[in-house]
């Protein structure tokens, strides 16, 4: 055992000599040096029996292809089975996603929590789930969850929440809801985002939304929101109290409006404006008066930036800014005063 040997310009190691079931005489087992070499990690014709332990070979390293390469990109990977061993205990799992899978109707009560009762992300893209009520009912059972993303409702159309209390227990921990491209009212948002204590982050881009109604029959958007993305709507955007961050580029925005005397963006440190309409200093004048302690604002592909002055007004009008357009703003003497 372990004797060195070499046949057509290949080095290897015997580690093992004797009988293979299945088959008649004696049989040695080589490890190669090169990998390419060997056929196989022990196991002849794919039976149980393990003959020799290779370094090289199914069982330490496999050529994998990316699913998302369609086949273009093959990588080696070492150690998949030990991998796999990992991802067949469900009650390890954090990221779960079932985008397309056609999942329309939820497990019994309490299975979802005994088996994978730590996810902390969902993805229910192109699901068929019918309503906020189901939803809610598997968010229950997943005491960590505080994701619901990609695109998470893409393509569906939720019926709006009627169990106030299912609502109430499922979401508690809950701080990104994705509902980018599910065409959902901005006051149906608003009513099943009440039911969320801890909620940071709504990205609502793509659901042609013009206006953002707000009236009395509406529960307000939480204190806790810090950030909102409405990529690529048409939207009217006049309040944000407790905004820190807002994101709405591509949205026809042709112009902003000093504010009046209820409408405060005094919050807002970040903001992005790129893909939009504007084009006059005088928006960027008003955007100073929405947003007085603004740190970083985008407003590339605007008409406004083709303008050779645009960056120097925009800098000496928003004395807070740390970033604009990504490129850091240098400090200039006076800039302050």
């Amino acid at each position: 055992m372990s004797h060195r040997i070499t046949l057509a310009g290949y080095l290897g190691t015997v580690r093992y000599t004797g009988p293979v079931q299945g088959t008649s005489g004696t049989w040695l087992g080589v490890e190669w040096d090169d990998p390419k070499r060997g056929k196989h990690d022990g196991v002849k014709d794919a039976l149980t029996s393990k003959y020799i332990e290779a370094l090289h070979g199914s069982s330490s390293q496999e050529q994998v292809i990316l699913g998302s390469s369609k086949g273009n990109i093959i990588v080696e990977a070492v150690n998949l089975d030990k991998i796999r061993g990992k991802l067949a205990d469900l009650s390890r799992l954090r990221e779960v996603s079932l985008d397309g899978l056609g999942v329309a109707s939820y497990d019994p009560p309490g299975m979802i929590q005994r088996t994978s009762p730590s996810i902390r992300g969902l993805d229910l893209s192109k699901t068929l789930l019918p309503s906020w009520d189901v939803v809610a009912s598997i968010a229950c059972e997943l005491p960590a969850l505080t994701r619901l993303y990609p695109e998470i409702f893409s393509r569906n159309r939720l019926l709006p929440p009627t169990n106030a209390a299912i609502m109430e227990s499922a979401f508690l921990n809950l701080t990104e809801l994705q509902l980018n491209g599910t065409l959902l009212p901005w006051s149906e948002m608003q009513d099943a985002t009440a039911a969320m204590p801890n909620l940071e982050i709504i990205e609502m881009g793509y659901n042609s939304l013009k206006y953002l109604h707000t009236s009395d029959e509406y529960p307000p958007i939480k204190k806790t929101v810090r950030v909102i993305n409405l990529d690529s709507n048409a939207c009217v955007v006049n309040h944000g109290k407790s905004l820190q961050r807002l994101i709405i580029p591509s949205n026809s925005i042709d112009a902003i409006p000093f504010p009046g005397q209820q409408q405060d963006f005094s919050s807002i440190k970040h903001i992005s404006l790129s893909g939009n309409k504007i084009q006059t200093l005088r928006d960027v004048d008003a955007l100073s008066s929405w947003c007085p302690g603004l740190e970083a604002l985008t407003l590339s592909g605007n008409p406004l930036t083709s303008q050779a002055h645009a960056r120097p007004f925009t800098i000496s009008k928003i004395p807070t800014l740390v970033t604009l357009d990504g490129a850091e703003v240098e400090f200039s003497p006076g800039r302050h005063g």
